[in-house]
């Protein structure tokens, strides 16, 4: 059965509320999350989800911010979230505990609000 559904999933997308261990989600605020096969790596299909699903999450759900996290050292990752506009806000270091002893733990958050996404829009042709 799986080899049935991989021979048509090239990857999934997901907006999901925040839910940090110690706090409740935030309100109109969700993090884009996406993994594609490696097979359509470098095709552009992350970035046009990616970009689909923003404009999903600010102009259907009525979302106030959206942001994404990944590893400092994923520059293929960190590509994808620059082309959905989103912006680099911070550098962090990742819970230990989630990750194998030797883990580089350096991570990067990505973010975008409504606002700059709608002037983002507004001045395009």
């Amino acid at each position: 059965m799986i080899a049935e559904v991989t021979s048509f999933l090239a990857g999934y997308w997901i907006l999901r509320a925040p839910e940090p261990d110690d706090q409740e989600p935030v309100e109109g605020q969700a993090e884009l999350g996406y993994w594609l096969l490696r097979r359509y790596w470098r095709q552009g299909l992350a970035s046009e989800g990616s970009r689909e699903l923003v404009r999903y999450g600010f102009e259907d759900l009525g979302l106030t911010r959206i942001f994404a996290m990944t590893a400092a050292a994923n520059n293929a990752s960190r590509a994808t979230m620059a082309a959905g506009r989103l912006q680099c806000v911070r550098t962090f270091h990742a819970d230990p505990g989630d990750w194998p002893p030797g883990t580089d733990l350096r991570a990067v958050e990505y973010a975008i609000t409504r606002e700059q996404w709608n002037a983002q829009n507004s001045s395009r042709p």
